[in-house]
């Protein structure tokens, strides 16, 4: 295993969110990294994507770096993508 991994997303369906179904599955993610010995994690997560934010403050990670302009909406608005980082020793 890499010292270093990534998540690409984590998503839950509309009718199923507000019940910690991220938040279980990013533990789960996060406990199998720590036993495959990966020191640190990173992740995007769009700067006004506020419940994400959210998450992922509570669950250690820490504000590491920002994309300018990364993503791209569909009426054509840009909005910056928020690097995150969690140190996992």
């Amino acid at each position: 295993m890499a010292a270093e991994a990534e998540v690409l997303t984590v998503a839950t369906h509309p009718t199923f969110q507000r019940q910690g179904l991220a938040r279980t599955c990013l533990r789960d993610f996060l406990s199998h990294l720590q036993q495959m010995a990966a020191e640190k994690v990173f992740l995007e997560v769009a700067e006004d994507n506020v419940a994400a934010k959210s998450l992922y403050s509570k669950e250690g990670f820490l504000i590491a770096g920002r994309r300018k302009g990364y993503y791209t909406a569909t009426d054509g608005t840009k909005s910056d993508a928020i690097v995150m980082q969690k140190l996992l020793h």
